[in-house]
């Protein structure tokens, strides 16, 4: 796709890749092991002298990390010693350069053509001939031997890094050099690519040909004007100059980077534009007329020079535009072909004509234009002054028709001739031309019984009938004839009465469009249908959370302080990979605090009230090492995470009764046992009692996960929080369900200061941890404002049923004089977080590891068919928007964390105040 990172920071960045360049102390050497290793590569640097290598590391020159090794590239067994030190170093290798080089025997006398040598052929031959043999091997051996060697003995460690780095492909270059070698290290370089390729061996194999470089092996300095005699080329090099090592690495960083990998089997020239000058100057000699394209002068500015083909004809001096002939029409031999229009001349004039619309205009006025065309056109094929007959129903006239032999072609003018209009009738004249004795006749001859007018009529009669039944009898057929779906659909941009999802491209949908269609409905626990009506399957990789980039979900940046938290919530602690929502806890310095972690919430996005929700997670850390806190729960959108002020007298209560239950200090009639049950909470702030009339806006919380316990196996807690409390916090047992005893039990922990837990836990398979597995946990739940006594809140732990409450089991408490309690009619919101909270449970720090991360391959949520209203943070009959902006201050800053901080106070009630 084109929509990736195209920074050149990105596009050329090699951190993390071993490079091996082979004479990399000198040279050419030394500029590609000093751009490989400036741009984030580990750089080893081979040659057969030392000292020259360590010095590339001592001067302190190349910023980046430089490692010497001494090797021949001509000795098999130097080689091999490298190799092993570079396999129990690394492991791996992604950049092999073969640029170890030299030069052969040299015949200085040859370029000097005064030299006595160059007598004659003879001559010529014998002193080449006299140059050695083994120097000639040696050449080879060193610029050409080497490079077969070299790569096979490193081809293994260069498939290990492209195995180590997805997406990347090792690359191996060769760096060509002069004449003969060049074009065997050329031929090479094809070979290796092509057969590498054939075996499906993932490594790329390309080639570099640089020009005149400072180098041993050329100069260590070369001036402009010493450019050609280095280069020692027929021609000069076009950029006069030699060439950079900055110029030199950019080629060679650009084919090892992520952005080389599409290059394979090629070698670059670099070299001032010396080749290009050659093949331009060949074809020069071969081709007068070509496109070049060559270097100018060392501003290095580009000239395109197009010659016109020798074989087109010179433009006359006419400017007039001509669309038919200009000879006379009675030149001879010209043959006329009546089954197609004249052509337009290929001359270079109906080129040069098109001055502007105005002269196009004239032409076609005047008839200078076009002349030749249409029913009065000339035919040359007319003998004398005699017509032929015409593929026209008019004949020409003596006053349109060119057809004497003393016409001649139309001739340009500024004005419209007369002969243009014609005093010959046109096929369509009886249409427009009246006859009053013909039209009075046709008149006369009406008839009632004619066919031809009935056919008509009837024609008529069906086409509005057609009408008439398509805009307005077929609505209404279909209004009484069509089955319509008991709901129009499920939510805006969720799935309709037919079930079926829009996709709508650039906006976001309730339903992920990853969701498999097998996962739109389900059976409830209860019996009845549930439809879906939210899902987030966290395909899509590299997803982030910050405020205001995600429709429905946003990160945390806060210290969750209420449960006496370690870790600091921030938003770079999320993201998805591989298709799962990771949540990472890690042992990092943070607004004062030594750990990170992250909070993922919809509140105020997305809310919803009864239902289903399932949350597949695979659990961090291991089951015997407890300390550890993963969440998945719900909390009324009235009351915000981790804003102390919104919970303050908010949450847990879910509670509806006019009477004492939610006062700060709730008096009792048995005096003896006051001080035995009082709740130790603030008590709810809304104002519940206004004259007699009790309103209720609640908030609740139903925790679905929170683990391990220190008994060597996970558990998950499935809570229900609730207050005002029972005596004791003993909640009614007896009209709860649990399904299997062996896996689940009554929590131990039943409540605290701040709430009671009507709670249960449910052990946890051990090989749901880690991303190795995952279990479904989530809730079932339903409430009716109308009929109370049919709510309930059923939970699933690893996709079973595992227990269950209703509405009984929060009821009236006479014992400290108190209502029932309700399952929650409020719209819930979703949290996801990953902790450390010592008031949950102690930290086993001995075996914590850290980084931990918490996986969620999925949240889905689903609704009951027909539920109205049911996914909305503002439902009409428990609206919360006009609450919250009220009191923006307390739900916009986390730290307020009592009511009052924000600026607001706890309202009256007539019970509490008397008032």
């Amino acid at each position: 796709m084109a929509n990736g990172d195209y920074q050149a920071q990105k596009l050329f960045n090699l951190d993390g890749l071993v490079a091996v360049v082979t004479g990399g102390g000198t040279g050419i050497g030394y500029m590609i092991a000093k751009g490989l290793a400036e741009n984030g590569a580990k750089v080893y640097i081979t040659g057969r002298r030392k000292d020259v290598l360590e010095k590339v590391v001592s001067s302190g020159a190349v910023k980046g990390t430089v490692i010497p090794l001494q090797m021949d590239v001509t000795s098999k067994e130097s080689i091999m010693e490298v190799k092993k030190v570079l396999q129990e170093k690394e492991g791996k290798l992604h950049i092999l350069v073969n640029n170890a080089g030299q030069v052969g025997p040299c015949s200085f006398w040859f370029n000097d053509l005064t030299s006595p040598q160059h007598k004659d052929a003879e001559t010529v031959g014998q002193a080449l001939f006299e140059e050695s043999a083994q120097g000639w091997a040696d050449v080879y051996a060193i610029n050409v031997h080497s490079i077969y060697f070299v790569t096979t003995a490193f081809l293994g460690l260069l498939e290990a890094g492209t195995k180590s780095r997805p997406g990347y492909t090792s690359t191996h270059r060769n760096i060509s050099r002069t004449t003969v070698r060049k074009a065997a290290a050329s031929a090479l370089t094809k070979m290796l690519s092509t057969e590498l390729a054939l075996k499906k061996i993932p490594v790329r194999v390309n080639a570099v040909a640089p020009g005149v470089y400072e180098s041993e092996m050329s100069q260590l300095v070369i001036s402009p004007e010493e450019t050609d005699l280095t280069g020692k080329g027929v021609l000069p090099v076009p950029a006069r100059r030699p060439g950079t090592g900055e110029e030199m690495a950019a080629t060679v960083v650009y084919i090892a980077s992520q952005s080389g990998c599409y290059m394979n089997g090629q070698e670059i020239v670099i070299d001032g534009g010396y080749t290009a000058q050659r093949q331009c100057n060949k074809q020069r000699g071969k081709l007068n007329n070509w496109c070049t394209v060559c270097f100018a002068d060392n501003s290095h500015r580009t000239h395109i020079n197009m010659a016109a083909n020798s074989s087109r004809r010179p433009m006359p001096p006419s400017s007039d535009y001509t669309a038919v002939s200009q000879q006379s029409p009675r030149m001879s031999g010209s043959q006329y072909n009546p089954a197609r229009p004249p052509q337009r001349s290929t001359s270079a004039a109906s080129v040069h004509v098109q001055q502007g619309r105005s002269s196009v205009a004239q032409g076609v006025a005047s008839g200078a234009i076009g002349g030749a065309y249409g029913p009065y056109s000339y035919n040359p094929q007319q003998s004398k002054d005699m017509y032929n007959a015409s593929r026209f129903s008019a004949a020409p006239s003596e006053l349109s028709s060119i057809t004497g032999a003393d016409k001649t072609a139309f001739a340009n003018s500024s004005t419209v001739p007369q002969y243009l209009w014609d005093k010959d009738p046109d096929l369509d004249d009886a249409l427009h031309n009246p006859d009053p004795v013909r039209d009075a006749k046709l008149d006369r001859s009406f008839t009632l019984f004619s066919g031809r007018g009935w056919a008509n009529a009837s024609a008529l009669v069906i086409l509005v009938t057609g009408l008439i039944t398509l805009f307005a009898g077929y609505p209404i057929i279909d209004y009484y004839a069509r089955q319509r779906p008991q709901s129009s659909g499920f939510n805006l941009g969720g799935i309709n009465g037919s079930g079926q999802v829009p996709d709508l491209p650039g906006l976001p949908s309730l339903i992920d469009a990853d969701t498999p269609t097998s996962a739109y409905s389900r059976t409830g626990l209860d019996g009845k249908k549930y439809n879906l009506v939210f899902s987030d399957e966290f395909e899509l990789d590299g997803r982030t959370f910050y405020p205001g980039e995600d429709p429905y979900w946003e990160a945390a940046d806060i210290h969750y302080w209420p449960t006496g938290d370690l870790e600091w919530y921030d938003p770079s602690a999320l993201t998805t990979k591989d298709g799962k929502l990771v949540i990472t806890l890690s042992m990092e310095d943070i607004h004062d605090l030594n750990w990170k972690s992250g909070m993922l919430t919809s509140w105020n996005k997305l809310c919803f009230t009864t239902g289903y929700i399932e949350v597949s997670v695979s659990m961090p850390g291991r089951a015997d090492a407890p300390g550890l806190w993963p969440g998945a729960w719900t909390m009324g959108n009235l009351g915000r995470a981790g804003y102390g002020a919104t919970t303050e007298g908010m949450w847990p209560y879910s509670y509806d009764s006019c009477d004492t239950g939610p006062f700060q200090i709730r008096p009792l009639h048995r005096e003896s046992q006051r001080r035995h049950l009082l709740d130790p909470i603030v008590g709810v702030k809304l104002a519940f009692f206004q004259v007699s009339d009790c309103q209720h806006a609640l908030a609740l919380e139903v925790i679905i996960l929170a683990l391990p316990p220190a008994l060597g196996v996970g558990e998950v807690s499935q809570s229900y929080q609730v207050a005002p409390f029972n005596y004791q916090y003993q909640f009614d047992n007896t009209s709860s369900t649990m399904y299997d005893d062996t896996l689940t039990h009554y929590n131990t922990y039943k409540g605290g200061q701040y709430q009671q837990a009507v709670s249960a836990v449910t052990l946890i398979p051990t090989n749901l941890y880690n991303d190795q597995g995952y279990g479904a946990y989530g809730f079932e739940w339903y409430s009716n404002p109308d009929s109370r006594d049919e709510g309930f809140i059923e939970w699933v732990s690893d996709g079973v049923a595992s227990w269950k409450i209703t509405s009984a089991t929060v009821g009236s408490d006479s014992t400290v004089e108190i209502g029932p309690r309700l399952i929650s009619e409020e719209p819930m919101y979703i949290i996801l977080n990953l902790g450390l909270s010592p008031s949950f449970q102690q930290q086993d720090y001995m075996h914590l590891e850290f980084p931990s991360k918490m996986y969620i391959d999925y949240v889905r949520v689903y609704q009951r068919a027909g539920t109205k209203n049911g996914l909305t943070c503002n439902p009409p009959n428990r609206p919360t928007s006009t609450y919250i902006n009220d009191h923006i201050n307390a739900y916009s800053n986390a730290n307020f964390t009592v009511w009052d901080a924000a600026g607001y106070e706890f309202p009256r009630n007539s019970l509490y105040d008397g008032c």
